[in-house]
């Protein structure tokens, strides 16, 4: 599993483990402790999901929400293409509940990655 960099949405980044403090991710977890407290650390977990079976309708409400209908790819496509493993998508979960993800898209011939989405839950 590849930890990863992503500097802003829609900007290139390169998977490197030693780099994931610097992920948008852990800057939300961050955020997230500062506002509900430190034992909140433990709960948090970041992770790259193969499926999204589990959680698709908690993340169709955060993706639906999160985006203008013109910005959003078909969401069918979204599923299948994580799927295939042609779009990685990383999430970040309380309590074993989804509030937040990030999905990217690998460039060929390369362990660069394409930043694309990235949202966290406006209840938050």
């Amino acid at each position: 599993m590849h930890s990863f960099f992503l500097d802003q949405p829609g900007y290139f980044f390169q998977p490197e483990a030693a780099l994931i403090r610097h992920c948008k991710l852990w800057t939300i977890k961050e955020q997230m402790m500062a506002k509900n407290s430190a034992a909140l650390n433990e709960r948090i977990k970041i992770q790259r999901e193969y499926s999204i079976q589990e959680f698709a309708d908690r993340f169709h409400t955060i993706y639906s929400l999160s985006f203008p209908k013109a910005e959003r790819v078909v969401f069918p496509t979204l599923i299948t293409t994580i799927d295939e493993g042609s779009r990685w998508l990383f999430t970040v979960r309380a309590d074993s509940q989804l509030v937040g993800f990030a999905t990217t898209i690998p460039l060929h011939r390369t362990d660069m990655h394409f930043g694309e989405y990235m949202a966290v839950d406006s209840a938050l």
